[in-house]
């Protein structure tokens, strides 16, 4: 994995990902979103039925989730990645996501507005207050349902890491999405890329949600680039070691009541 990231910017890991656990995490998030309890084939119906009521979008703090989104993070499989690319003494972002991604046209026709979730072209280094950062960080992209160009995916730029920063305007980087490359993935999948990795996501053509979750790693004892949060630390939690796994969900707790805001 290591080679390939350093070559091409980011590496798709296909199957590693416990599918019990994407799937419980996909199942709290259309429950939160309801305000009910869906049956698995109602997700994408609950949730927009829930966005024509209320018109918002619907994205959530992760720790409104529960304990099953810090499983998944937890889990290992990102942890060993992580290991493996940065070497390093480990922390965990304060900058994480998670996402129900609407059908573009059922967002900008009920609201007149554009579609906040088709993200523009951008490097993950500026995503602290602005500014490029200088600590190791890595991105992981986990899709929560099959993903394709036609549902919004993820698009990356092959080797545009190896440009280093690259300066932002408000609006994004102006690039030829032609050259572009779409992610298809499905569920026990999940994508990883360096922080220069130029990227971004695309319209979502279809009448269903693209759900996705995303999370960032960085070396320990470097600043988070976060005024209004903290890191703490990511590690590898055995199986079994309740004391460890309590103590370490405390912190993710405190850290998602220090963000504060859904993003």
């Amino acid at each position: 994995m290591k080679a390939q990231l350093d070559r091409d910017g980011y590496a798709v890991i296909r199957g590693a990902v416990p599918i019990e656990l994407v799937v419980c995490v996909k199942q709290q998030l259309a429950r939160r979103i309801a305000g009910k309890p869906i049956e698995l084939a109602e997700h994408d119906g609950a949730v927009i039925a829930a966005f024509q009521q209320d018109r918002r979008c619907h994205h959530r703090r992760f720790d409104e989730l529960g304990p099953s989104a810090f499983d998944l993070i937890f889990c290992g499989v990102f942890y060993e990645a992580a290991q493996e690319a940065l070497r390093a003494d480990l922390t965990l972002n304060p900058t994480q996501h998670v996402r129900a991604k609407l059908p573009t046209a059922l967002y900008e026709t009920a609201t007149g507005k554009p579609d906040p979730d088709v993200v523009p072209w951008h490097q993950d280094a500026f995503a602290s207050d602005g500014h490029p950062s200088v600590f190791n960080m890595l991105t992981f992209w986990v899709p929560l349902a099959p993903v394709s160009q036609a549902n919004g995916t993820l698009g990356v730029y092959l080797g545009s890491h190896r440009k280093g920063s690259l300066f932002h305007r408000a609006h994004g980087l102006s690039v030829n999405e032609a050259k572009a490359i779409w992610i298809d993935a499905r569920p026990g999948d999940f994508v990883v890329f360096h922080k220069h990795l130029v990227h971004g996501s695309g319209l979502n053509s279809t009448s269903g949600i693209r759900w996705s979750l995303d999370f960032r790693v960085q070396s320990a004892g470097a600043d988070c680039g976060r005024k209004d949060a903290s890191s703490i630390p990511f590690v590898m939690l055995a199986r079994g070691d309740r004391v460890r796994r309590s103590e370490v969900f405390g912190q993710w707790l405190a850290q998602q009541n220090e963000i504060g805001t859904y993003a």
